[in-house]
């Protein structure tokens, strides 16, 4: 699987099929299930897809799947 296809993967295990349907602007603002809950249990599922940690200060910063993105490319290398 390529990251596109490991991030949606880790996005349908939060959101269920609806994670599959989300785009770069969505987060908590546009998507209801997408509760602070939600927000821990998909930056912990991608961590664990990827095997990477994401800074704790800038957690609450990833609420949109493109800041998501970005910080997982920067972590992520490749």
């Amino acid at each position: 699987m390529n990251r596109e296809e490991r991030l949606r993967s880790a996005l349908e295990s939060v959101f269920g099929s609806e994670g599959l349907s989300l785009k770069d602007d969505d987060g908590p603002g546009t998507t209801p299930l997408w509760d602070s809950v939600a927000h821990l249990n998909l930056i912990m599922a991608i961590e664990a897809e990827f095997g990477v940690a994401f800074p704790t200060a800038e957690i609450p910063e990833l609420k949109s799947l493109k800041k998501i993105r970005a910080s997982l490319e920067k972590l992520d290398g490749s």
